[in-house]
């Protein structure tokens, strides 16, 4: 559906899929970053945020199958998701998180995230602020 340009027609069945597979609301699926990329692609960005409303405090790799790509893409849409509904603060929050994750190395995602977050840290205060996770972009713009 999502290469078909039809995302709209698959928001439903990963809600459904959503709940059935989750033990508690608070716990991170596979899915989520599926369900947030249709969210974006078919501009209800108001799906996306009552998906994000649910707080994530529970990721179990072995009873879900989730993967790290999985945790950074549901940052990362997420925060582009809160872009869409003009909540920079809340979108600055969730791309840090994908910035700052713990990592072997950097993927094409958290550099993504972190484009984003200087966008949106400039557009919400004018300024990018200084942390870690600026300094480790940095160490990669060395390396190449």
């Amino acid at each position: 559906m999502i290469r078909n340009q039809r995302a709209i027609r698959c928001i439903r069945p990963l809600q459904q899929a959503i709940r059935m597979l989750q033990p508690a609301a608070d716990h991170l699926t596979p899915l989520h970053p599926l369900l947030l990329q249709a969210a974006l692609l078919s501009r209800c960005y108001y799906v996306g945020a009552e998906l994000l409303a649910d707080e994530i405090t529970e990721i179990r790799p072995l009873d879900t199958s989730l993967t790290v790509t999985d945790f950074l893409l549901y940052c990362y849409y997420g925060g582009m998701v809160f872009i869409g509904l003009k909540r920079y603060h809340d979108a600055m929050r969730l791309l840090q998180l994908a910035i700052t994750a713990p990592a072997l190395s950097l993927s094409a995602i958290i550099i993504e995230a972190y484009k984003k977050f200087a966008l949106v840290a400039l557009i919400a205060d004018g300024k990018v602020p200084q942390s870690r996770a600026r300094a480790r972009i940095s160490s990669i713009n060395r390396i190449d």
